[in-house]
């Protein structure tokens, strides 16, 4: 655009028209880092125009204009609040000292463009905010996915340490005493001794068909569902969360093969601890650390915000109940709290005993 009106409605000399190109380039190059780079884009953006407006006479850089108009949405929309301080300020300067060394420009004319340039501010800030809005709503959407999902697995895992209590122990004490009893019945009577026989098999068919129960009830594969998550999705979790406005460090280390279940429980603890910063401590930072030393797999979420406004056993409580209640499954130990400066929700799950739940026989009264 700013090359065609450059040569269609101004015409300027043949003489100056390479140089008017060069910085009208420029001037416009800086836009295409604004998405990834916004602090960088504002600064060489409108240092470009500011300078090409000062130092080649007459720059007829009708695209000029435009540019430091997107520079304001730009800098609304992507770079943080703090940074408006200085970045507002700039894009002000560089729009005045632009309007103010155009001789084509008047003073109303410079007042206008002002107003357009508080305009695009104001639309890349409204914009900001519905961006923001948007990837808080997915996250709690997910997070109460996520959630449901714990409490009908909780609910699975309690049906089955129940009837592992219940039923199991018995059937193993029946099919123990079954074949303990049939080499004395083989002397006596061989007819009780095949009776016993079979009590045996049958007591062992209804263990295995049993432990096959369990491990539906435990939420292992039935083929039915969408694939559950894992500790290698954490990077697109900590990505979707940053879309809030998030400053977050990840850090995750080598970790070993993990069993499925073991994994989900490693992102759950990611998960929830980044949930517990959103809420708590929006717009602060926030690091995450996964890491595995042989014996263990260590997850923390440290978020450095000092005015929380729930602490841990304040609020409902349920994600951080239902996620201490998922890490005692897996034979672990979760600690969340207060820091120094923030808030810490950290898991620490040994690899041996955590690669399966445990369903240990209890004694019942």
């Amino acid at each position: 655009m700013s090359l065609l009106e450059l040569l269609l409605v101004r015409d300027p000399p043949s003489s100056q028209l390479p140089l008017q190109v060069l910085a009208n380039g420029v001037c416009c190059a800086p836009v295409a880092l604004l998405p990834r780079q916004p602090a960088l884009a504002v600064l060489l953006g409108c240092g470009a125009i500011m300078g090409t407006a000062v130092t080649l006479e007459p720059m007829q850089l009708l695209g000029a204009g435009l540019v430091v108009m997107v520079m304001a949405y730009g800098s609304a929309h992507w770079l943080p609040v703090q940074a408006w301080i200085w970045a507002g300020p700039l894009v002000v300067a560089s729009s005045l000292v632009r309007d103010l060394n155009d001789p084509d420009i008047s003073t109303g004319d410079a007042i206008v463009d002002l107003g357009f340039v508080a305009f695009a501010f104001g639309l890349g800030a409204e914009m900001r905010r519905r961006t923001r809005r948007a990837a808080r709503l997915e996250l709690d959407l997910e997070v109460a996915d996520a959630r449901m999902s714990d409490a009908i697995e909780l609910e699975r895992t309690r049906l089955a340490r129940e009837l592992h209590d219940i039923v199991a122990h018995s059937v193993s004490v029946m099919v123990v005493q079954a074949g303990t009893s049939r080499p004395l019945a083989e002397r006596e009577s061989p007819e009780l001794a095949e009776v016993l026989a079979t009590v045996e098999t049958t007591g062992r068919e209804a263990l295995l068909e049993l432990r096959r129960l369990l491990g539906v009830l435990r939420g292992e594969p039935l083929g039915l569902t969408d694939p559950m998550p894992r500790a290698t999705d954490i990077p697109r979790l900590v990505e979707r969360t940053r879309q809030t406005g998030m400053d977050i460090e990840l850090s995750i280390g080598d970790l070993p093969h993990l069993s499925r279940g073991l994994d989900l429980c490693v992102y759950r603890i990611v998960q929830e601890g980044l949930t517990n910063a959103l809420r708590h401590a929006p717009g602060s930072r926030v690091l995450v650390n996964v890491a595995a030393n042989g014996h263990a797999v260590t997850v923390s979420v440290v978020d450095e915000g000092s005015s929380r406004t729930a602490v841990d056993g304040q609020g409902s409580g349920v994600g951080l109940i239902g996620l201490r209640e998922r890490v005692t499954l897996f034979g672990g130990d979760l600690e969340a709290g207060r820091t120094s400066s923030g808030y810490q929700v950290r898991a620490v799950l040994p690899l041996v005993a955590a690669q399966e739940p445990v369903l240990a026989v209890r004694s019942t009264p």
